[in-house]
This record gives structure tokens, C-alpha cells and sequence, in this order.
């Protein structure tokens, strides 16, 4: 009988053995591109100074001119082996004086239809010291690509210690027809929208920052668009919301007024 732990460990090299090429950029050459990457718009360079960690890292630049004025360096990999799974995408990134970047995350699925995708454009990197930034997506079970990589904007940016890994199983849904609103579901899924905003950017709590916000919409929805009345409504919104904002309060109407100390520190209207 195999040990478990070497098993794991032997499945694991079998899923990510099929990953990314040189991750690390412990790959190149000074002067030359990346092994592995692609520069499709602009310049990439490998440098083997002023880097995260390791031996190299990568250096992107915008072209001076020309119809796409954003750099673009990117790398693709089978899909397969993460079909059905949630993904991260992390790497550590940092920009020239007032440089504007950000990491790009795209699953490819078939019949030229596009997964999931995020470019950072909500948040772009402008630190010009090494940081980590991080993308949580997902794959569908009909993905054939993931593309991953840099794009930068103004100023040049720098990319290193690249890491995709599956963070888990997208729970199984069940396809629904596409069907049009009914106003009620329309002003709940508005609700959420705007308690979703808030709590995202400006809730000050531990579980808010480390919260997968794919996973917590794709539920979210399901259990907002059906509530039938405006105290359904703030019951399914407030529960919803509590793995993410503990001391969050939704009331329909006029809110009570709270005590100053004890109870909790605020309330959200619907």
C-alpha cells in the first residue's frame, strides 16, 4: 500500500506538472525575452537585477507608438487539468516611477467563448516597490486555455515569482435557461449590487479581505433574487453578507437608531 502523503504529493506533480512554463524567470537571457513568455505588444527583457527573489525576473514596456498603446506579456497553458476548479493567479509586481499596471487573468472556453477574465482595471498596481497581487477566478468544465500575464499602461513594470494554483471545486450548478428579470428580482439583485460595493471596498473586516468574491456572488444572487418582500429581502441580504461582515445590519425602511456603545457598530439600508 502507498503511503497517503506520497500519493498526494504524486497526483499534485501530476496536476501541476502540466502549469506554467518558467514561472520563476529563473530562465533567460540579459537582453532577451523570457523563456516560455510572450511580449505581444511592446518590449519584454529579462534582467537578473532588482528582482523579487530567485535569479531573474522580467522587465515589460509599452511600444512607443502604434494602435495598442498597453504592453502585453502573456503566457497560455491546457486548461484540462483545471476544468471545474476556482484558480489564483499571484505574482509579485512592481512599476517605474509613475507607472500604471496590472496582472491579467483570461479562461478561453470552446466555440470561441470567453470564461472568466479580470485585468486589474478597478485596481491597478502603481507601487514601485515589489508587491503581491493576486487574482481568484474560475474554469469552466468547457475551458481549453488560460492565459495569464502583465499588461502595463504607462512607465515600465516588472514581474516576477508568477504562481497558478487551484484553491478548490466550483460547486455544481445546474444550467439555467437564460430568462428575463421580474421587477422584484431586478430591485433585489440592485440591492445586493450596492450593499455588494460596500462592503467589498469599504467594510473594514478581517473576513472582507480575505473573501473569494466570485465564489460569494455566484451564491449571493442565487439567494437574493428570490426574496418576495422588502423584510425577506434585508433577512437574505443580511445573512448573506454575514460571513463577510459579522457586525453588518440590513433593515427595510428607516433604520432604528443605535446606542453609541454596545450592539453593533452599524447598520446598512436597503
Amino acid at each position: 500500500m502507498r503511503h497517503p502523503i506520497l500519493l498526494t504529493c504524486a497526483l499534485a506533480g501530476a496536476l501541476y506538472g502540466q502549469g506554467l512554463n518558467n514561472p520563476d524567470f529563473e530562465k533567460g537571457t540579459e537582453g532577451s525575452g523570457p523563456a516560455g513568455w510572450t511580449a505581444t505588444v511592446g518590449t519584454a527583457l529579462w534582467k537578473s537585477e532588482g528582482c523579487q527573489q530567485g535569479q531573474g525576473c522580467v522587465e515589460l514596456t509599452p511600444p512607443v507608438t502604434g494602435t495598442v498603446p498597453n504592453g502585453i506579456l502573456l503566457q497560455s497553458i491546457d486548461a484540462t487539468p483545471y476544468r471545474g476548479k476556482f484558480i489564483r493567479y499571484r505574482a509579485a509586481v512592481r512599476v517605474t516611477t509613475g507607472g500604471r499596471a496590472g496582472m491579467w487573468l483570461r479562461v478561453d472556453r470552446t466555440s470561441r467563448q470567453m470564461g472568466f477574465f479580470d485585468n486589474m482595471s478597478d485596481r491597478p498596481i502603481l507601487r514601485t516597490d515589489w508587491q503581491y497581487s493576486q487574482i481568484d477566478g474560475f474554469v469552466h468544465p468547457d475551458a481549453e486555455k488560460i492565459f495569464v500575464g502583465l499588461l502595463v499602461y504607462s512607465g515600465k513594470a516588472l514581474l516576477d515569482d508568477v504562481t497558478l494554483e487551484i484553491t478548490g471545486d466550483v460547486p455544481k450548478m445546474n444550467e439555467e435557461p437564460a430568462r428575463p428579470l421580474a421587477d422584484t428580482g431586478l430591485a433585489n439583485l440592485t440591492a445586493l449590487t450596492r450593499l455588494y460595493g460596500i462592503v467589498r471596498h469599504f467594510h473594514p473586516s478581517d473576513e472582507s479581505g480575505r473573501a473569494d468574491w466570485n465564489r460569494f456572488t455566484i451564491d449571493a444572487v442565487k439567494r437574493v433574487e428570490s426574496a418576495a418582500s422588502p423584510a425577506d429581502l434585508a433577512a437574505a441580504l443580511e445573512s448573506t453578507f454575514q460571513s463577510v461582515a459579522p457586525s453588518i445590519r440590513v433593515y427595510t425602511g428607516i433604520a432604528p437608531v443605535l446606542p453609541l456603545t454596545g450592539g453593533a457598530p452599524g447598520g446598512a439600508l436597503a
